[in-house]
């Protein structure tokens, strides 16, 4: 879902159209809730194009550490 919302913001921006990844990880929610944070976002004149909640952020740096060197063999020099 990631590469396809990165390859849909550059396609739907010459019309407006706003494209946010959501990574929430683990959290509470309620699903009755009235979903305050998407509305946020939608509302916001320049929303990013990634919001990954802190505790799916420090869980994604622990995950991404081991292979460090396998991820930078890719890079461009």
């Amino acid at each position: 879902m990631e590469g396809r919302s990165e390859a849909l913001q550059d396609e739907l921006a010459p019309l407006g159209i706003q494209v946010t990844v959501v990574e929430p990880g683990y959290s509470r929610t309620d699903f009755l809730d009235a979903a305050s944070l998407m509305v946020t976002l939608a509302k916001m004149e320049q929303p990013p194009l990634r919001l990954a909640l802190e505790e799916k952020n420090a869980f994604v740096a622990r995950e991404l550490a081991p292979p460090r060197a396998l991820s930078l063999a890719t890079d461009f020099t």
